[in-house]
């Protein structure tokens, strides 16, 4: 585990996905004249996002981490390098009711920071009135306060609002006092702090 590494798991928890599926079908052989029983496997993890900033940043950490360059997509990333999944996974599944905080994350300070970093960017919420993470995942909202607590970044958390035919959601708050110190330890590229959405609101 590193700096990069954590801030790329906290970006796949947030808005990854890791598909591992075997599809069986017959396939015909035109060299033999033979149709034969083939397993093919599909296995990559996708990093999807409408910012193209945040895809850039996603792909940037993966050249960095793994000398990695793969297509960049209008809306996604797929990681199709069999042992850059193989490491990714020894930490996290990922996937809205799979992903959680590794336990190389939780107990260290650092790497918790750039977990957020990453978690924040991809699936939290910077509004004139509020700095939220909303999940279906329960469990990795728990992790995600435990994580915030050990910055003593003050939350609470809140919840389920139920949704017609989807999970429960959770969400977990920011509180007011903390939001300074969150943005200043947190350090994210792309979300500002209410105040200065705020500020540049009034400015138009």
């Amino acid at each position: 585990m590193n700096k990069n590494k954590a801030e790329i798991i906290g970006l796949l928890c947030a808005e990854g996905n890791y598909h591992n599926k075997v599809t069986r079908y017959w396939q015909y052989y035109s060299n033999r004249n033979k149709s034969y029983y083939v397993n093919h496997r599909n296995m990559h993890i996708q990093f999807g996002n409408l910012n193209v900033k945040l895809l850039n940043k996603f792909h940037k950490l993966l050249q960095i981490e793994y000398s990695y360059f793969p297509k960049i997509y209008k809306d996604r990333i797929k990681i199709c390098r069999r042992d850059i999944i193989k490491d990714l996974v020894k930490y996290s599944d990922y996937g809205t009711l799979k992903w959680h905080v590794p336990k190389e994350i939780l107990n260290h300070k650092i790497f918790s920071i750039k977990f957020l970093r990453g978690y924040f960017e991809g699936d939290g919420c910077s509004r004139e009135n509020k700095i939220v993470f909303s999940s279906a995942n329960l469990k990795g909202l728990r992790q995600v306060r435990r994580l915030l607590d050990s910055l003593i970044i003050k939350n609470t958390l809140q919840g389920p609002y139920f949704r017609k035919d989807k999970e429960p959601e959770y969400c977990v708050y920011i509180k007011a006092e903390s939001w300074d110190r969150f943005f200043q330890i947190i350090n994210p590229e792309f979300k500002f702090h209410p105040h200065r959405l705020k500020m540049q609101k009034q400015a138009f």
